[in-house]
């Protein structure tokens, strides 16, 4: 289940840097990438389940992505 998690945080890093083309973005997607991962050991430390952790690390990373990419493409039409 850890790999499940590992696996979503990468996966939100790393698409979020893609998209990310200045020092603003890629801060605040270092800053949400942190904020899955405490999320992930506060709920460890809750008693949740790795299920459960693994789904709210997807979650957060889908939201992280979409809020990147729209903020890359207000950037574009401008």
């Amino acid at each position: 289940m850890m790999k499940k998690i590992f696996i979503a945080l990468l996966m939100a890093v790393s698409t979020n840097f893609c998209l990310a083309a200045d020092d603003e973005l890629a801060n605040d997607i270092k800053n949400k990438a942190i904020d899955i991962g405490f999320g992930a050991i506060s709920g460890f430390l809750s008693g949740k389940s790795s299920e459960e952790i693994a789904k709210d690390a997807k979650e957060q990373a889908i939201d992280a992505t979409k809020e990147t990419a729209d903020k890359k493409l207000n950037e574009m039409k401008k």
